[in-house]
């Protein structure tokens, strides 16, 4: 039988999930989803099935630029069955994710439970009666305190599990929201691992401890015999005070989290973003610029690529989005010859020519803007 108290604690962490992320339901597919789930042919039927296991290609798509060779089988097949039961709305993605994540954070809060109790001092006496080994300055290494322990455990996960994104052996990107997943395991005992340290202090320091401890020594009377089965699984109970602090904390993070999630309802608004956070870099502006033109804003994606082009004149993609941008605007002359620039720039690279006969195309079937 499940005990009442741990299934309240993961329905709160359960509501607090869909309370906070509840806005996701709304957002529209971002960034690569365009090829791993709108233009991959792999996820959307069941014939696929056994190439997610036997083939290096992750994505399939009539447009061999869009083919990636990535050996990811569980995570397509997590695509099939979400296609299977939404197709391409977005909403029913969004909603898996969800589940998922709510999931994942009652196992975090249970698995970070078991830890602590686990460090917190037990009253059973055979416990207490086990020799410990203490070697003066040594101490900590020989025979680590329970927060000590802990402390290197958070510490230890969050570095292992940053080790994959370190760059040891180079990436495309340096840095990425999504990194931080896993890593955030270890701040997560950290944080726990301070308020265990806060809750021992304040119990131990209390004037009532001390009081209850000296009535303690002079009474002769002996305790009732507990249940050694309760005694052997130490619980621990947080004061009024912890009590704020960790409803403060997750009220910080909550706010973080909901001001950040409008960034990632369309790709208007992720590349408006990243843009402003690295005007440097190519790379926000032009996929910025792509973005509007995906939603038909042909003038405010010229505004985007002008200066990105006069900042990145030698960049190819820079120059392949300006050529389509102009001709979508109606300037040909222009179009046509930033084309002819990105082909010198890269002659094996036919996606100038390709987007200039696509134009071409279009303009005959009279379906441009």
């Amino acid at each position: 039988m499940i005990s009442r108290v741990p299934l309240i604690h993961s329905l709160i962490l359960a509501a607090l999930v869909f309370l906070t992320y509840r806005s996701t339901l709304t957002f529209n597919f971002v960034w690569d989803d365009f090829l791993y789930v709108e233009q991959n042919t792999a996820i959307q039927s069941w014939a696929y099935l056994d190439d997610a296991f036997t083939s290096p290609q992750t994505t399939w798509s009539s447009d061999p630029i869009h083919t990636i060779s990535e050996w990811r089988p569980v995570r397509n097949i997590s695509f099939l069955i979400d296609h299977t039961l939404y197709g391409l709305n977005p909403t029913g993605w969004h909603l898996t994710n969800l589940i998922l994540h709510a999931i994942a954070t009652i196992l975090l809060y249970h698995l970070i439970k078991r830890l602590i109790n686990l460090a917190t001092p037990s009253t059973n006496p055979r416990r207490e009666a086990t020799p410990q080994l203490v070697i003066s300055n040594s101490e900590l290494v020989i025979n680590p305190s329970p927060s000590s322990a802990l402390t290197a455990t958070g510490l230890l996960i969050l570095l292992l599990a940053l080790l994959p994104y370190a760059n040891i052996i180079p990436m495309m990107q340096i840095l990425a929201e999504r990194f931080l997943y896993l890593p955030l395991i270890g701040p997560a005992l950290l944080l726990s691992t301070l308020i265990l340290t806060l809750h021992r202090k304040t119990t131990t320091n209390t004037p009532s401890s001390t009081l209850n401890s000296q009535l303690s020594t002079l009474n002769s009377t002996p305790a009732p015999p507990s249940n050694p089965r309760r005694a052997a699984t130490p619980q621990l109970v947080i004061s009024n005070l912890e009590l704020v602090i960790i409803l403060l904390l997750i009220l910080a993070l909550t706010i973080q989290t909901t001001r950040r999630l409008p960034v990632w309802q369309n790709d208007i608004a992720l590349f408006t973003s990243t843009l402003k956070s690295n005007p440097h870099s190519w790379r926000p502006p032009n996929n910025l610029a792509k973005a509007l033109l995906k939603y038909g804003h042909t003038t405010p994606a010229l505004h985007i690529i002008t200066p990105a082009l006069h900042q990145f004149p030698r960049d190819p993609d820079i120059v392949r989005t300006a050529a389509l941008i102009h001709l979508l605007n109606g300037h040909e002359t222009t179009g046509t010859q930033l084309t002819q620039y990105a082909t010198q720039l890269q002659p094996n690279d036919p996606r100038a020519t390709k987007t200039l006969e696509l134009y071409y195309n279009l303009k005959a079937k009279g379906q441009l803007p």
